[in-house]
């Protein structure tokens, strides 16, 4: 307006035009805006106006502009010197950025928060440890040495220049932390290799009700996808659809990618298609999962084809997945379409690309095309030379690996550990022992790269190859490494080639001692026995193979888990991982909804084995009497829907005033028996502690445990009640004979639990029995029908008749039978075919939501992830039911009387 009236533009003016071309991406415009500056400006410039200016052209990556308009400053204020530092340090710029900062300081102008920050970033990006602890030094004199930002830019530096441990330290060491700071350590673990304790840090994030971001969502799916466990990615998913990241597509593209890491490829795929316009992110995620896996290769084709189709961009990182895809399995007539594609579309000059269409042809056993893509690479690098090299040594074309590597020399490439291990398998395979021989030597004198195990192996299997047996075992004895099972398995190999009886044996013996539980071995060393004609020898050994077979390995999982500070690795079944995290579930879950007074560990100083008592009790019970698992995980149901989880239902009637124990619904409970003797050793080990209320939620967790289902972890600190009405729970109880929407809105939402809980918590039917008058409405007289309910599977019927008659009160009936002492997902199965014995529970099929989450864990053939971390977090918030804590209620000496 200024400007259409003829008025003369201000400074102001001019800085805002400037905040709106960065904010727009308008370099052009932004410029012209600098050339009216300069045309107008016949005084010095204004201090803003050209911090401004600085800004504006170090966002848009000109940092030689930038500097000429730093230069040209009369005087400087400490936003215009971070400007510059910070403009050099975000366009690759570390050195200049150092060297400003340097300057700064020698002006006396004084740093700030940000000036440092971007100091750090500058030395984290010149890998310049020294400098960083110069920048550190500084910042710590100043005032700024508690400032969140500085600290967390200290801890990515220190962590990018691999000091990790100076890193842990300092944020050891902050006082207050952010999500900046936890995403900085967590990312930086994650860079450095150290994913079991990324994975840990999370945990303890959750545990400091720390909201996680997507950056931090990101940093630990990447961890997860590391380590390769797919119910971790699970731990992960469920954040993001609680913490509303569904419609961010750089997490959903790293969540596809960390299941498709952990082989769970159909919940990759599942999550792709769920996305209603998939990007490339997520694309290149699926389709790169889908190399791992051979079997998925027509899946990845189809994938990619649908794209094309689509006209979405394609970049050469897809491309690349493809190829490798391509090659996986040696599929040569769809890498020539794709070789196709990127002659046309593709811009030439991708090194990474170009590797990748190489590889491809060298697998497919396509030699020539392979050589001919490389003759037409216009830029190579180590990887170019190594991928043909390797081709080389698979075709028997050792002279060609030979030569390749002397022409990969004169070019100035410097060979890596990879190129020689591919050099002296192509030399093994081709005779060339004393030239593979000469490779191996130079490896070590001339390129100081130290030989790693596969070397070794490489190396002894050479001149094993080359019938000298007496030198590859001197190379076995002379090794730094401990010989590996490869490398004796090399010696062994070559011994029965050669006939050479003696060293086979001495071979033998040290690879049975690394690796007894191996048939291989043992059939190579008999069949070397039996060439030599020492049948007794060979017979003898094929005993061992039969006596090493029979047992069978203990399955188990390897996982890594955080223990304070320190990270240890565990080999345990599945569902003991499971409940570790499971754990990060319950500690995210937590965070948003524990009421206050509830946490996990509540009696860690109080009554530090109280958890340890209730569990070495509960396993003793349930492996004298399996039975009660079923009655004592609805006795804490039963407990908390009336009145709340405060031990109500544990007390006994006094005169006059019937407790809840003597209402219809709570007749066929057992078990109080056994939360007394519970009750009983922890009033031993920690006098008026725990409350009986706690008691009744840890052992409903364990009875699901101990009969294979999850573990979690129990919040606790929990008060007893002191009142307890029989009419109450005629009141609260959901009765069986009611369908499944009634009881939903009269007495699972108005207690804060919903649709999905309602399903998930009435699985838990799969364990213990029912009284046939529960359901016997259902056999005999449907609605006043006089006829069975027409929904309950009509073969089932007569099964249940033969067990319950008419007036039947005493008789028990399986509610998942065959199944019912294990906590598994059979009961789905049962609800899916008619067959589940109570209204409530077959009405389930009746609402969309429900059904499909019925015939979804009745579709489960293997581990029932989801049904087991639902389970546990719909346990966990029908425990935060109106509990009693603080100096509400009382601790109960004695669980059936108030004090």
């Amino acid at each position: 307006m200024a400007l259409l009236m003829g008025a003369k533009p201000t400074a102001p003016f001019y800085s805002s035009l400037l905040q709106c071309c960065i904010s727009s991406g308008a370099f052009r415009q932004g410029k012209s805006v600098h050339g009216r500056v300069a045309a107008a400006s016949a005084s010095p410039p204004d201090l803003h106006l050209s911090t401004k200016l600085v800004i504006f052209y170090a966002r848009f990556g000109d940092v030689v502009a930038a500097r000429k308009v730093f230069d040209g400053m009369p005087h400087r204020s400490v936003v215009s010197w971070t400007a510059m530092v910070s403009g050099y340090a975000r366009n690759g710029r570390p050195r200049e950025a150092l060297e400003l900062f340097a300057l700064m300081r020698a002006s006396g102008a004084r740093p700030n928060q940000f000036t440092y920050g971007s100091a750090a970033s500058a030395c984290a990006g010149a890998g310049c440890a020294r400098s960083g602890e110069q920048v550190h030094a500084c910042a710590a004199k100043g005032r700024f040495a508690g400032d969140m930002f500085v600290q967390s830019a200290l801890m990515d530096m220190h962590l990018r220049c691999g000091s990790v441990e100076d890193a842990r330290q300092l944020f050891a060491e902050m006082g207050k932390k952010d999500v900046v700071s936890w995403n900085a350590l967590i990312r930086g673990f994650v860079e450095r290799g150290h994913d079991g304790d990324a994975l840990g840090l999370f945990s303890s994030m959750l545990k400091e009700a720390m909201i996680p971001d997507h950056y931090t969502l990101g940093s630990a799916l990447k961890a997860c996808g590391i380590v390769g466990v797919a119910v971790n990615v699970e731990l992960i998913h469920s954040c993001i659809i609680k913490l509303g990241y569904w419609d961010e597509k750089v997490v959903i593209g790293s969540l596809i990618n960390s299941y498709a890491k952990c082989r769970s490829m159909s919940s990759a795929r599942v999550i792709y298609d769920s996305i209603s316009e998939p990007d490339l992110v997520s694309s290149t995620a699926l389709i790169s999962g889908y190399t791992m896996d051979r079997n998925y290769s027509e899946d990845a084709m189809e994938l990619f084809c649908k794209i094309h189709r689509k006209g979405l961009w394609i970049d050469g990182v897809l491309l690349s997945s493809v190829l490798c895809l391509c090659a996986s399995v040696a599929s040569a007539r769809f890498g020539t379409q794709i070789h196709a594609y990127m002659c046309k579309k593709q811009p030439m000059g991708d090194i990474a690309l170009d590797n990748a269409l190489v590889d491809m042809y060298a697998k497919a056993g396509e030699f020539s095309d392979a050589k001919r893509a490389f003759d037409e690479m216009p830029y190579r690098n180590v990887i170019s030379w190594t991928s043909l090299i390797t081709a080389c040594g698979r075709n028997g074309s050792g002279e060609d690996a030979v030569t390749l590597f002397n022409r990969m020399v004169e070019d100035g490439v410097r060979p890596n550990d990879v190129t020689f291990l591919s050099l002296l398998s192509a030399c093994g395979h081709c005779g060339l022992t004393n030239k593979g021989m000469e490779y191996f030597t130079s490896m070590m004198s001339r390129y100081g790269i130290d030989p790693r195990a596969e070397h070794y192996s490489s190396a002894i299997d050479l001149l094993a190859r080359g019938g000298q047996l007496e030198d590859a075992w001197k190379l076995v004895q002379k090794t730094n490494l401990k010989p590996n099972s490869s490398m004796l398995g090399a010696m062994l190999g070559a011994c029965k080639l050669h006939g050479n009886m003696l060293l086979g044996e001495t071979a033998a013996k040290n690879l049975f001692s690394i690796d007894p539980g191996s048939s291989v071995n043992y059939a190579v060393l008999a069949n070397m026995y039996a060439e030599c004609s020492l049948w007794e020898d060979a017979q003898r050994t094929r005993e061992v193979i039969d006596e090493t077979t029979d047992g069978k390995e203990v399955e188990g999982n390897s996982f890594i888990i955080g223990s304070g500070s320190t990270v240890v690795m565990h080999n345990m079944p599945y569902r003991l991982l499971f409940g570790f995290v499971l754990s990060l579930v319950l500690q995210f879950s937590l965070v948003l909804s524990n009421p206050p007074g509830l946490n996990i560990g509540f009696y860690q100083y109080t009554c530090p084995k109280a958890e340890v008592i209730v569990r070495d009790e509960m396993t003793k019970i349930i492996s004298r009497v399996p039975s009660l698992a079923g009655p004592l995980l609805r006795m804490h149901f039963h407990d908390c829907f009336v009145n709340g989880c405060d031990g109500s239902i544990l007390l006994d009637s006094t005169p006059g005033s019937p407790s809840e124990k003597e209402s219809i619904p709570n007749l066929s409970l057992r078990g109080f028996g056994t939360i007394d003797r519970v009750k009983a050793k922890l009033e031993q080990a920690c006098p008026g502690v725990v409350s009986c209320a706690d008691i009744l939620a840890l052992v409903a967790r364990d009875v699901v445990f101990l009969t294979k289902g999850p573990h979690w972890e129990v919040p606790t600190g929990r008060r007893d009640g002191t009142r307890s009405v029989k009419d109450d729970a005629v009141n609260n109880l959901p009765p069986p004979f009611f369908d499944a929407t009634r009881n939903l809105y009269q007495f699972f939402i108005p207690k804060g639990l919903d649709a999905k809980d309602q399903v998930v918590l009435l699985g838990g039917h799969t364990l213990g029995t029912s009284h046939c008058s529960s359901f016997a409405s259902r056999l005999y007289n449907f609605s006043g029908t006089m006829m069975a309910d027409p929904t309950l599977d009509k073969y089932y019927v007569p099964r249940l008749k033969s067990k319950c008659q008419p007036g039947d009160k005493t008789t028990l009936v399986e509610m998942d039978p065959g199944s019912f002492r294990t906590f598994d997902t059979s009961y789905y199965r049962h609800i899916a075919r008619g067959r589940a014995l109570f209204t409530s529970d077959e009405t389930l099929m009746l609402d969309p939501f429900t059904r499909g989450y019925i015939l979804r864990q009745a579709g489960v053939a293997g581990y029932p992830a989801e049904f087991f971390a639902d389970f546990a977090v719909s346990m966990v918030k029908m425990g935060n039911m109106q509990v009693l804590t603080g100096a509400q209620g009382e601790i109960r000496k004695h669980c059936a009387f108030v004090n």
